[in-house]
């Protein structure tokens, strides 16, 4: 338990500050279907016509949830650029045919939340062949990848298991 997280949530739902990146961003993620450039918000980067705009966590933004993947030859051979998070941080994703965001090194990618591929009914992404090049420049076959779940849909692969 996280006993100063706590604190800064009760404090920032009861101050309301007119922009706090927890507070704010939690709200701006829910309306990602009707204005996707507010997971850039969420993840604490200035607005979209500001020049120091960058698309990556920063600040005191800490992830909600954390995975890890081995990269199997489904993983790394398959065009679809798969990523199946798992049932431990299923909570962390919406619903089915909903908006989710994925950032990797420099570059972002967008799809829908697939329920159904999974017997078990949990998340599975088909982020696209920009992942999977992506995946076969940077690591090998059977590396393990770590993944952090910002805010609900909004995932970022880590360079580093922390």
């Amino acid at each position: 338990m996280n006993v100063a997280a706590g604190i800064e949530d009760s404090l920032i739902k009861t101050l309301k500050p007119e922009w706090n990146r927890a507070g704010v961003s939690m709200e701006l993620v829910n309306t990602l279907g009707e204005n996707e450039d507010l997971e850039i918000h969420a993840l604490g980067a200035e607005n979209e016509n500001s020049p120091s705009r960058i698309d990556e966590p920063k600040g005191e933004i800490l992830p909600i949830g954390s995975f890890n993947i081995t990269l199997g030859k489904t993983y790394y051979n398959k065009p679809q650029g798969f990523m199946n998070p798992g049932v431990s941080c299923d909570k962390f994703f919406g619903d089915h045919g909903e908006h989710a965001t994925l950032h990797f090194g420099t570059q972002i990618a967008r799809t829908t939340i697939n329920r159904t591929a999974n017997l078990n009914g949990s998340v599975r992404f088909a982020w696209g062949k920009d992942l999977t090049a992506w995946y076969r420049a940077n690591y090998r076959l059977g590396d393990i990848i770590f993944a952090h779940v910002y805010h609900e849909n909004v995932v970022k692969i880590s360079t580093s298991s922390n």
